[in-house]
């Protein structure tokens, strides 16, 4: 493969489409929930500009996360050295740009939670990731509120804000887990997430909790009547995942088999996006 070629996979890999995917995701089922019929052109833009966020924010994230990801993942493209830290700033500054722009096509409240996601990614890669809990709850809420966007580009959000709630517990339980699965790295950088101060054990016990509060919360919009019984049919299977997942996650402190949870808990990200659009069918 040429440089060039080599130089743009590795700038793909930086971006990591398959997060930025599941934020688009997450924007056309805000719409999708919250209007009947569904203005797709507006959500359609919605869901590039949370893309274009998503892609911002992990080159961002990895452009400071060096010391760490060279033990934790050195193959990514800056500590693989096939990629500068420059060329990184460089692609987190134009995402965030083309985010901005798009959430400009939607209106001001798009261009306020694009802002915020910015913002809010920024602040946390530059200070709040060793903060225990709280840089988890900060990523928890920005990949959380895409749904939200959904709603802006309908002119209606309510209905969007209960998976934005739900789709919170889950990405804080998978913060913490991935927090295990960095103790290395980050103690090597100096980081002191919760992981690091407590220890795994404390961290998955924190999971756990954040899980049980998941599964009991979620099947409020059925029993008010919110989400049909296509939701629930949906959340009966991901709730048998989410209870061998607390069966089986940290039964000791050793840093092995950790990206199972972290791997069950982006299906249940999946799952519960089609639990949402079952729920109005």
């Amino acid at each position: 493969m040429s440089s060039s070629g080599s130089r743009t996979v590795a700038l793909i890999e930086l971006l990591r489409p398959i997060n930025g995917l599941l934020a688009a995701a997450a924007v056309l089922v805000g719409a999708f929930v919250s209007r009947s019929p569904t203005f797709w052109w507006p959500a359609l833009v919605g869901a590039a500009s949370a893309f274009a966020a998503a892609g911002a924010a992990n080159a961002l994230n990895d452009r400071l996360d060096l010391v760490s990801d060279r033990i934790n993942r050195p193959g990514r493209p800056i500590p693989s050295g096939r990629l500068s830290r420059a060329a990184a700033t460089t692609a987190a500054c134009v995402s965030g740009l083309v985010s901005l722009g798009l959430a400009a096509v939607i209106g001001p409240r798009a261009v306020a939670l694009a802002l915020a996601w910015l913002v809010l990614t920024a602040v946390y890669s530059r200070f709040l990731k060793g903060v225990p809990l709280v840089g988890n709850v900060a990523v928890a809420l920005v990949a959380s509120t895409p749904f939200l966007m959904g709603g802006f580009s309908q002119g209606k959000y309510l209905l969007a804000v209960i998976p934005c709630a739900l789709a919170f517990f889950v990405h804080l339980a998978r913060e913490i887990v991935k927090d295990v699965e960095d103790i290395a790295g980050d103690e090597a950088a100096g980081v002191r997430t919760f992981a690091v101060r407590r220890g795994a054990r404390a961290a998955f016990a924190v999971t756990r909790g954040v899980l049980i509060a998941l599964i009991a919360l979620a099947v409020l919009p059925f029993a008010f009547r919110v989400y049909g019984w296509g939701y629930a049919a949906v959340l009966i299977v991901i709730d048998v995942v989410l209870v061998r997942l607390l069966v089986s996650m940290g039964t000791d402190s050793a840093n092995t088999g950790l990206r199972r949870p972290s791997n069950v808990l982006k299906t249940v990200m999946a799952l519960g996006l089609l639990a949402f659009i079952a729920g109005v069918l």
